[in-house]
Protein backbone atom coordinates (compact mmCIF):
# COMPACT_ATOMS: atom_id res chain seq x y z
CA UNK A 1 0.00 0.00 0.00
CA UNK A 2 1.44 3.41 -1.07
CA UNK A 3 1.66 6.57 1.43
CA UNK A 4 -0.88 9.02 0.41
CA UNK A 5 1.96 11.68 1.39
CA UNK A 6 5.23 11.14 -0.56
CA UNK A 7 7.10 13.62 0.79
CA UNK A 8 6.94 12.76 3.88
CA UNK A 9 8.00 9.39 3.24
CA UNK A 10 10.72 10.62 1.27
CA UNK A 11 11.77 13.55 3.61
CA UNK A 12 14.48 11.79 5.49
CA UNK A 13 16.49 13.96 8.01
CA UNK A 14 20.38 13.98 7.72
CA UNK A 15 21.31 15.50 10.69
CA UNK A 16 22.99 12.34 13.29
CA UNK A 17 22.64 13.03 17.09
CA UNK A 18 26.11 13.96 17.37
CA UNK A 19 25.37 16.79 14.77
CA UNK A 20 27.40 16.20 11.77
CA UNK A 21 25.78 15.58 8.55
CA UNK A 22 24.84 11.65 7.73
CA UNK A 23 26.47 10.84 3.94
CA UNK A 24 24.09 8.75 3.18
CA UNK A 25 26.08 8.26 -0.32
CA UNK A 26 28.47 6.46 1.41
CA UNK A 27 28.27 3.01 2.35
CA UNK A 28 28.56 1.04 5.74
CA UNK A 29 32.21 -0.72 4.08
CA UNK A 30 33.42 2.55 3.60
CA UNK A 31 32.33 3.42 7.12
CA UNK A 32 33.58 1.36 9.13
CA UNK A 33 36.99 1.43 7.34
CA UNK A 34 37.49 5.02 7.76
CA UNK A 35 36.18 4.50 11.68
CA UNK A 36 39.02 2.19 12.05
CA UNK A 37 41.80 4.21 10.55
CA UNK A 38 41.00 6.92 12.57
CA UNK A 39 40.88 4.79 15.78
CA UNK A 40 44.55 3.48 15.21
CA UNK A 41 46.83 3.84 17.93
CA UNK A 42 50.09 5.72 17.47
CA UNK A 43 51.96 2.38 17.30
CA UNK A 44 49.62 0.63 14.31
CA UNK A 45 49.76 4.24 12.61
CA UNK A 46 53.69 4.00 11.98
CA UNK A 47 53.56 0.14 10.94
CA UNK A 48 50.76 1.43 8.43
CA UNK A 49 53.15 4.88 7.38
CA UNK A 50 55.89 2.25 7.27
CA UNK A 51 54.38 -0.18 5.03
CA UNK A 52 52.92 2.93 2.59
CA UNK A 53 56.63 3.87 2.38
CA UNK A 54 57.72 0.34 1.47
CA UNK A 55 54.85 0.52 -1.22
CA UNK A 56 55.21 3.78 -2.82
CA UNK A 57 51.70 4.45 -1.71
CA UNK A 58 49.95 7.05 0.90
CA UNK A 59 48.43 5.51 4.17
CA UNK A 60 44.75 5.82 3.31
CA UNK A 61 45.82 4.20 -0.09
CA UNK A 62 47.11 0.98 1.50
CA UNK A 63 45.01 0.60 4.37
CA UNK A 64 41.97 -1.12 2.65
CA UNK A 65 43.68 -3.93 2.04
CA UNK A 66 45.19 -3.87 5.81
CA UNK A 67 42.12 -3.33 7.39
CA UNK A 68 40.72 -6.59 4.88
CA UNK A 69 43.99 -8.65 5.85
CA UNK A 70 45.69 -7.73 8.44
CA UNK A 71 49.14 -6.29 8.73
CA UNK A 72 51.28 -9.58 8.99
CA UNK A 73 49.73 -10.53 5.41
CA UNK A 74 50.32 -7.39 4.07
CA UNK A 75 53.97 -7.22 5.63
CA UNK A 76 54.40 -10.27 4.50
CA UNK A 77 53.44 -9.73 1.29
CA UNK A 78 55.36 -7.19 0.63
CA UNK A 79 58.79 -8.76 2.03
CA UNK A 80 57.31 -11.82 -0.43
CA UNK A 81 57.21 -9.01 -3.45
CA UNK A 82 60.54 -7.45 -2.44
CA UNK A 83 61.92 -10.56 -2.56
CA UNK A 84 60.92 -11.67 -5.64
CA UNK A 85 62.21 -9.10 -7.42
CA UNK A 86 65.26 -9.34 -6.15
CA UNK A 87 65.20 -12.80 -7.10
CA UNK A 88 64.60 -12.06 -10.95
CA UNK A 89 67.20 -9.38 -11.01
CA UNK A 90 70.18 -11.63 -10.58
CA UNK A 91 67.95 -14.46 -11.99
CA UNK A 92 66.59 -13.93 -15.47
CA UNK A 93 65.14 -17.44 -15.91
CA UNK A 94 64.36 -19.64 -19.10
CA UNK A 95 64.01 -18.55 -22.42
CA UNK A 96 60.52 -18.90 -23.81
CA UNK A 97 61.54 -20.83 -26.72
CA UNK A 98 63.57 -23.33 -24.09
CA UNK A 99 60.67 -23.69 -22.08
CA UNK A 100 58.00 -24.28 -24.97
CA UNK A 101 60.65 -27.01 -26.63
CA UNK A 102 60.77 -28.30 -23.26
CA UNK A 103 56.96 -29.00 -23.20
CA UNK A 104 56.51 -30.35 -26.65
CA UNK A 105 59.29 -32.93 -25.90
CA UNK A 106 57.37 -33.78 -22.45
CA UNK A 107 54.11 -34.07 -24.67
CA UNK A 108 55.78 -36.11 -27.65
CA UNK A 109 57.22 -38.48 -25.17
CA UNK A 110 54.27 -39.40 -22.35
CA UNK A 111 51.10 -37.94 -24.68
CA UNK A 112 48.33 -39.96 -25.74
CA UNK A 113 48.81 -40.68 -29.56
CA UNK A 114 46.13 -39.27 -31.28
CA UNK A 115 43.86 -41.95 -32.43
CA UNK A 116 43.33 -42.07 -36.66
CA UNK A 117 40.04 -42.31 -37.89
CA UNK A 118 39.01 -43.62 -41.02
Amino acid sequence: MRSRNRDAVCDVSTARSDGEEYDGAMNSRENKQARALAALNAEDRVRLERLAALTDLAPDEIWPEVWQYGFDDVEDSIDAKQEAEEYFQTNTGIDHAEVMARARALVAAYGRPTRETG
